[in-house]
């Protein structure tokens, strides 16, 4: 990697084509890049000015200490759910005992915050609990363990809702259900084993051997439905600071984007910002919200430690992520306050006009048979 220059490595089990741009929006930032790509090979490729290491599936983990341990990189940054695990892992077992001895746990530590933090939004229960206690508007749900529970709370709760496959930060599987019959049937595409494999193969998480020795899980939750449009938001931060960040939602106001036009929401910048401070991460971080209709509120529906879509956004005039990633981390870092505590949310913590909550008057008995 070039001298004198900020050394980034980017993990990444996603295909060339999508993380290219990533990759030259760092150069261009002033970054000397690297990239441990999950795919098969074992060998290293040189793309310009982009060292490229090709691990094959089950050698992924190994390949990203390797390449750490040779190249001593200043930051790591995953760009998808599987990295990020990798780099979690490798980071328990780099550092015992809560001790950073290692210079690949520093690492680490440095580049995505508080590692354990995570643990408090990892999955959509604790994602709603972690929201509940800090007064962060978030959709009311309850996990369904089995398809005898899911019918007696379709019978019980408002319709619709949304039945959701908590498949992690990158969960994706998730529909909406008007009817008993329908939500059965949805029910048994989210957890059937097809999808399952579909979802792996989409997560790329057949590069971690532990996932292959797992029991499908048949888990899913019921999401209060939010009549809404979806919307994203992406920062770069630095030890709980928001460096910089930008907000998208779609051009036609409905549906999954595939053309999207960057907005400025203040209560999603003060939600992201809340979120990165209390938790102290570090990183390019990415926020999933659908936007009511008619109020405008923000509900948070996820949070994922990694480098997403719209991180490469930029408006014109405007920082981008990794320009506002460099200059965070040329920097001294800057110290939380006295007693370690983010501030209070800056914005009122009663969600405006509050759907029906999700009902569960019969969740305890059917779930003790």
């Amino acid at each position: 990697m070039p001298q004198g220059k900020s050394r980034l490595l980017v993990v990444t089990t996603r295909s060339w084509t999508a993380v290219e741009p990533f990759l030259r929006s760092l150069e261009q930032a002033g970054f000397a890049v690297a990239l441990v790509h999950g795919q098969a090979g074992g060998h290293v490729l040189h793309d310009a000015s982009i060292a490229l290491f090709l691990a094959r599936p089950l050698q992924f983990r190994h390949t990203i200490e390797r390449v750490m341990q040779d190249l001593s990189p200043d930051l790591v940054v995953p760009t998808d759910e599987s990295s990020f695990q990798h780099l979690r892992e490798i980071y328990a077992m780099r550092s015992e005992a809560g001790r950073m001895r290692s210079p690949i746990a520093r690492t680490i530590a440095k580049s995505l915050g508080d590692v354990a933090s995570y643990d408090s939004v990892a999955s959509g229960a604790d994602l709603q609990a972690f929201a509940r206690e800090h007064g962060l508007p978030v959709p009311n749900s309850v996990q369904v363990e089995d398809e005898t529970t899911l019918r007696v709370l379709l019978e019980s709760v408002p319709l619709p809702v949304m039945l959701k496959g908590d498949g992690g930060w990158a969960g994706s599987r998730a529909e909406l259900v008007r009817g008993i019959d329908a939500g059965i049937a949805a029910y048994h595409r989210v957890t059937g084993a097809t999808q399952v494999t579909k979802l792996w193969k989409e997560q790329n998480r057949l590069h971690r051997l532990s996932d292959l020795l797992q029991p499908r899980s048949r888990a899913v939750s019921l999401q209060q439905y939010i009549d809404g449009v979806p919307a994203k938001r992406s920062v770069a931060c630095r030890d709980g600071k928001v460096l910089a960040g930008i907000s998208v939602e779609p051009l036609d106001g409905a549906g999954p984007a595939t053309v999207a036009k960057i907005v400025h929401h203040g209560a999603m910048n003060e939600i992201a910002a809340f979120v990165v401070r209390t938790l102290n991460l570090s990183g390019i971080v990415g926020f999933d919200f659908v936007i009511e209709h008619g109020t405008r509120q923000p509900w948070l529906l996820g949070i994922k430690p990694y480098v997403t879509d719209i991180s490469l956004v930029a408006t014109q005039g405007e920082t981008t992520l990794p320009d506002a990633l460099l200059a965070g981390f040329a920097a001294a870092p800057e110290r939380r306050g006295a007693d370690g505590i983010a501030p209070p949310l800056p914005f009122s913590r009663a969600p405006r006009n509050e759907p029906a909550p999700l009902a569960l008057p019969l969740l305890p008995n059917v779930a003790a048979r």
